[in-house]
């Protein structure tokens, strides 16, 4: 009897005439262990994907065995040492990504003469020595060449203009020394340039004006921190894709031309530190797209122009350290979308601050200091709830009318605050204080509380600070019909959600009404009411008052009343309730990706730009609202907490025990890798709870678990019996938002059936990639670009994949995430 080995198994792809291995695609299957020299046996091997898992050691030098090897992806890894020299001898080599290790040392010159390469990625290593001075002279299938953050030296080859079909070149973050190649605008295909962070100023180098003959595909120009000299060509217009510009710590001279304002796909603008000259060009104005314009720091002068009031969708704004004069246009403070910074700061501006200050509701940092300006503080500057750092020093301002300031200062004539203990003038003021305090006083409480057991007691404290309005429960009681089915939108655990119709205004609202028979529910209110309170952008569910007080029963009442989102969940989207008799709901995927898009930059405020960074720490569908646009808005904080009081909290806990917070929806939150095993459950009678413990390798944990709609607790403990657990961290969200990015295109839940054991979602779309997208994407989704269409599925899915690593370090910055789908976008709406 004959037997056969059977090898070709899932990563392992063979060719069907005689079983020969072409392929090895372990991708992100999380392997440990040091790379076997036997690889270089697989002489037919065409193809060795071994990114995102834990290989160590060196690189085996055997590799160069494999003359038919097209394909080297290894990044991702803990690879170190040098790259052997024997991969030089892969003539048929295309693609060689070692990008994200520790590898050391000079590149093989036999490398970088491979003249079948078309991708070339050794980003992100220690990688030193310089380029040879012919690179580029026989590259012309190269399109993309990526040695970012390493430490190579030496002057970038003027040759590699020859590489005439390079799409991306990235070499920002090394050593390399100038000048600037004249001939760059060879490079006429290119769609990103990244040259930023090299000391190509050490030598007289010039900004070549062949940069302006660069690719009108060019979508990303990155020059800054070169200290390159010369002018910003006026021929730059020609870039009309450029979507990111960035000039910034150069030395820089001139004008800013005013062509510039034909770059109207231009998102953001960094041009701060240089020594431009004259007026900011009117022309700005046009570029209505602009997130982010950044000119700190130049010898700028004339007035602010009105024109910026045109760029709505501005989100930070420096001008700081320059000579800029006049008043401050009123247009400006009317640009509602500015909620990162506006800073003036240092300049000769003059006049009175613009009334319009009330239209900055969303801004979290303004700084007009040392200024010239004058006249009186405006009054609507309490209206910028959310203002973080406000800096007006060094100007002539009045405050005396704003009756909203105070503290006592003599010389701003600044009234003195009301203290809050009654000062004592004399023996009799001590005497009356200390009857009230001790016969009056009990008299009072003991009356009170007799009252509230007689009567129905109503109150209307708004625990969400004095600039919120307050509400009372009788209004909240008549807006919702008396808390009506008929007006119930969702009900949770936690609360249940109303949808009503305030009195004072025509406006929409949701009404969301605390259980408080649930334990947990007050924490949860109080979490989502200090994180609200600091909060607020346009992807983020916006509050509008909050309730604390009885009903009419006198028990205890806890709402929260947030603007009414008409397009419901995603939730309700991506899973339509077979009992809905509307037309069964869907989203394309722009529509799709646009929300995705929004989510993600609600993570990167809350994570990057809020004074204290807050974990939201339940993302999922349904707390991800619509609105009429469908715009999302990430909503539901109960579970959100402030990073660092997170971190305090660890730290501060008992030596024997420590509490981390594990929030989250089951299928959304990180429990750990694959290997998971029950040794202990303790449960109360009812059956409402119980404790499990629980290895979750490499870590064991403690978990207090309710059984109510699969929501894990927010209390994990550990201890010296369970081992020990890792502080909250914001990567937590990035998890969960992983899982949904998945879930949003592949159109199947975490918790579906289908994924038990060690079979998850995440481990489904892996084994689709990077062939089968079609098989593993929503079959709701088609279009009419297929090809484009299936890049783009590619792209998003590797980012899901990615987030929602089990190990927090192998997971991206929500940031990095944010840039990746922008451009996934980008990419497929060309395809028109």
């Amino acid at each position: 009897m004959s037997f056969r080995l059977q090898f070709c198994w899932y990563g392992v792809r063979c060719n069907t005439m005689d079983q020969r291995v072409t392929a090895l695609n372990l991708l992100s299957l999380e392997i440990k262990g040091a790379l076997s020299a036997s690889i270089g046996n697989l002489t037919f091997l065409e193809e060795l994907i071994l990114d995102n898992n834990f290989f160590h050691g060196t690189i085996p030098y055997s590799l160069g065995n494999l003359s038919n090897l097209r394909i080297l992806s290894a990044s991702d890894n803990v690879l170190e040492g040098r790259i052997p020299e024997e991969l030089g001898k892969l003539s048929n080599l295309e693609f060689l990504k070692l990008s994200s290790n520790k590898l050391s040392g000079e590149v093989p010159l036999q490398l970088f003469k491979i003249s079948s390469i078309q991708y070339l990625n050794l980003a992100s290593n220690h990688l030193n020595g310089s380029f040879p001075s012919d690179f580029g002279l026989n590259h012309s299938k190269l399109h993309t060449f990526v040695v970012a953050e390493n430490q190579f030296f030496g002057p970038l080859p003027v040759s590699i203009t020859n590489a005439s079909g390079l799409v991306i070149l990235e070499i920002g973050t090394n050593a390399l020394s100038g000048p600037v190649p004249m001939n760059m605008g060879d490079l006429i295909h290119l769609q990103r340039l990244d040259i930023s962070k090299n000391p190509l100023g050490t030598s007289d180098s010039a900004l070549p004006n062949s940069v302006a003959n660069l690719s009108t595909e060019l979508t990303s120009l990155r020059l800054d921190r070169n200290y390159i000299s010369g002018e910003i060509p006026d021929n730059l217009e020609n870039l009309v894709n450029l979507g990111n510009l960035a000039m910034s710590q150069n030395m820089l001279t001139g004008r800013i031309p005013k062509s510039i304002g034909k770059l109207t796909k231009l998102e953001g603008l960094y041009l701060s530190g240089n020594k431009f000259i004259g007026n900011i060009p009117g022309s700005i104005g046009n570029i209505t797209q602009l997130s982010i314009l950044e000119m700190r720091g130049n010898k700028l002068e004339g007035r602010i122009p009105v024109s910026l009031g045109n760029c709505t969708r501005l989100q930070g704004l420096d001008l700081s350290r320059n000579r800029l004069t006049g008043t401050i246009p009123k247009d400006l403070f009317g640009l509602s979308s500015l909620t990162y910074s506006l800073n003036l700061a240092h300049n000769l501006l003059s006049g009175t601050l613009p009334i319009e200050w009330v239209n900055l509701t969303h801004l979290g940092s303004l700084d007009v200091s040392n200024n010239r300006l004058s006249g009186i503080l405006p009054v609507t500057i309490a209206d910028c709830v959310f203002l973080e750092f406000l800096s007006l020093r060094g100007n002539i301002l009045d405050v005396t009318g704003n009756g909203k300031l105070c503290g006592g200062v003599k010389s701003l004539q600044l009234p003195k605050c009301q203290r809050l203990l009654p000062s004592a003038e004399g023996k009799t003021s001590l005497f009356v204080v200390l009857i009230l305090v001790f016969v009056i006083f009990p008299i009072v409480l003991l009356l009170a509380y007799v009252q509230q057991k007689c009567q129905k007691k109503l109150t209307s404290d708004s625990p969400l600070g004095d600039q919120f309005p307050k509400i009372s429960y009788t209004e909240l009681f008549q807006t919702t019909d008396g808390f009506s089915e008929g007006n119930l939108i969702a009900r949770g655990r936690y609360s249940s959600v109303y949808k009503g119709s305030l009195n004072y205004s025509d406006k929409t609202v949701a009404v969301k009404v605390i259980n408080l028979q649930n334990q947990g529910s007050r924490r949860s209110f109080t979490a989502e009411c200090e994180s609200l309170r600091n909060v607020r952008h346009r992807n983020l569910a916006k509050i509008i008052t909050a309730c604390s007080g009885t009903d009419y029963e006198g028990n205890e009442f806890k709402a929260l009343v947030y603007e009414f989102m008409a397009g419901g969940s995603l939730e309700s989207w991506l899973h339509p309730s077979s009992s809905n008799s509307m037309q069964p709901k869907n989203l394309n995927l722009i529509q799709r990706l646009n929300i995705a898009i929004d989510v993600a930059s609600a993570l990167v405020y809350l994570h990057h730009f809020c004074a204290i960074p807050v974990i939201h720490r339940d993302i999922k569908p349904s707390n991800i609202l619509l609105d009429n646009e469908l715009c999302a808005h990430l909503g539901d904080f109960s579970s959100a907490r402030s990073l660092l009081l997170a971190i305090d909290r660890s730290r501060n806990e008992g030596i024997r025990a420590r509490t981390i917070e594990l929030v989250g929806t089951v299928g959304y939150v990180a429990l750990g890798n694959y290997h998971t095993r029950f040794t202990s459950i303790f449960t109360n009678e009812n059956l409402e709870y119980f404790f499990l413990r629980a290895e979750l390798y490499p870590w064991h944990y403690c978990i207090f678990v309710t059984l109510t709609d699969f929501f894990v607790s927010p209390l994990l403990f550990t201890n010296t019996e369970c081992g020990m657990g890792a502080p909250a961290s914001t990567l937590v969200d990035v998890y969960s938002y992983g899982v949904l990015l998945l879930e949003m295109f592949t159109g199947k839940r975490p918790t579906n059936s289908m994924f038990k054991d060690d079979f998850s979602l995440r481990n489904y779309v892996k084994m689709g990639l990077p062939d089968q997208v079609m098989r593993i994407a929503d079959p709701k989704l088609s279009s009419e670009c297929e090809t484009e269409f299936e890049k783009c599925l590619a792209s998003i899915f590797h980012v899901g994949v990615t987030c929602s690593a089990h190990l927090p370090e192998r997971r991206m910055r929500i940031a990095d995430v944010l840039m990746e789908l922008q451009a996934a976008r980008y990419l497929y709406l060309k395809c028109g």
